[in-house]
């Protein structure tokens, strides 16, 4: 039997407040509303159900909403990114080019295989945690 499984990426509460507090403010635009929170068995029967109010939305419209946000100089899209250094309030990374940039804020999209996280976590891995997006 398969485990249970949620469908559906989420904008979590502090994202959220986060997009509230930015000069560019939050939209509707950014997903559709939800209230519960479904979980299904292997054979799509509804096993647990939950009230967890929500906005679902996609990469894409996140992306979107992100490179409308920032100036064109900090988005570095197919970059790939070799390491980063904490120093202060200041991050440095390396870019698999040679190139090296200096920021306040590093955000990453660099999926399952993250640099990020295998940087922060040595040693660790993803694991399926019985949900899907």
């Amino acid at each position: 039997m398969r485990p249970p499984r949620e469908i559906g990426r989420k904008r979590q509460p502090p994202t959220v407040e986060a997009s509230h507090k930015s000069r560019h403010g939050h939209t509707d635009a950014l997903g559709v509303r939800s209230g519960d929170r479904i979980y299904l068995d292997a054979e799509d029967e509804v096993i647990h159900r939950a009230w967890m109010p929500q906005t679902q939305t996609s990469r894409n419209i996140l992306y979107g909403a992100m490179r409308r946000a920032l100036p064109a100089s900090c988005v570095h899209a197919g970059e790939r990114l070799v390491s980063f250094k904490q120093s202060g309030e200041r991050v440095t990374v390396l870019f698999a080019s040679g190139r090296m940039e200096r920021g306040d804020l590093l955000i990453c999209a660099d999926g399952a295989g993250s640099t990020v996280r295998s940087q922060l976590l040595p040693g660790t891995s993803p694991a399926y945690a019985g949900s899907v997006a």
